[in-house]
């Protein structure tokens, strides 16, 4: 544990602008418990400087860490796909102990740049071999317990993964440790749930990995179960390809099928939308996602 502190800042972004002498309590565990504007000088310890709000870091796959520079090559045929070849060899050795150290140094990392929460979009749910861990939220618990250790806030996103694209009903043997039913995949979001309550700082969400990846039908019933609170996020038009194929399949962008058909609002993160055309973007900007 931490002593606690009281801190007097010379100035600090606060929800109603910039504010001049604020004053900053921090308990024990290091979290802020109360932050005063124009108190005294004599109040606090002066760390000098100005201040602003820790950034949230919205996505993050924690384990990606350990392959970082390892799938760019720089010749003509790196690209996305041939990434993901790369991340799909990562992902199936890694032990839960691996998962945990490597969770640990990227989490480390965002709060020395300034990161004081992520968005942990997790599907890497079962055993290497792709059968469950006796208990089904084994990996979710692991990445919670080490945001908690750390000290990172954290909304834990676990993630539906279903197929391997829209013509593709069935996954690739790369992506085993990622799939689930609707059902087992409800187990795991509700399980860290309950763990989410052991811990400060934490919330828990549910993410879908991108339209190709879970039909549109099972999208909607999986989103019906959902907290109306609760965030939700999905990966949308990353790809140029992911983009043809959303046309080829349903009939419409990816983007646009979730404007119309799923009611995005501010509860929702649309990740990437590299390839969102301008219609699709103004929609999002009046949905408050």
């Amino acid at each position: 544990m931490l002593a606690a502190k009281r801190l007097i800042l010379k100035s600090a972004l606060l929800p109603d602008g910039w504010r001049e002498s604020v004053l900053v309590e921090i308990d024990a565990s290091g979290d802020i418990v109360s932050v005063t504007p124009d108190a005294k000088l004599s109040d606090g310890e002066s760390p000098g400087g100005h201040a602003v709000p820790g950034m949230p870091n919205l996505h993050s796959h924690a384990f990606q860490r350990v392959m970082a520079g390892l799938a760019e090559s720089g010749s003509s045929g790196s690209d996305f796909w041939s990434w993901r070849e790369v991340m799909y060899r990562f992902a199936n050795q890694m032990s839960l102990e691996d998962l945990e150290s490597v969770t640990a140094q990227v989490y480390v990392e965002m709060l020395r740049s300034g990161y004081t929460a992520v968005g942990e979009f997790h599907y890497l749910h079962h055993q290497p071999d792709g059968s469950p861990y006796d208990d089904s939220v084994q990996s979710s618990l692991t990445v919670l317990r080490t945001a908690a250790r750390v000290g990172i806030g954290i909304t834990h996103l676990p993630v539906l993964y279903m197929r391997a694209g829209f013509d593709h009903p069935s996954p690739r043997s790369e992506q085993r440790r990622f799939i689930n039913t609707l059902e087992s995949w409800q187990e795991i979001v509700k399980g860290s749930g309950r763990l989410s309550e052991q811990s400060p700082n934490t919330e828990v969400g549910a993410a879908f990995h991108s339209l190709r990846a879970v039909p549109q039908e099972l999208l909607r019933e999986a989103v019906e179960t959902l907290d109306a609170s609760a965030p939700r996020h999905i990966h949308a038009a990353e790809q140029v390809g992911e983009v043809e194929d959303c046309v080829k399949a349903m009939g419409v962008r990816p983007v646009a099928w979730l404007l119309n058909e799923i009611g995005i609002d501010r509860n929702w993160c649309l990740v990437h939308a590299t390839h969102a055309d301008a219609q699709e973007i103004k929609e999002l900007a009046g949905s408050g996602a």
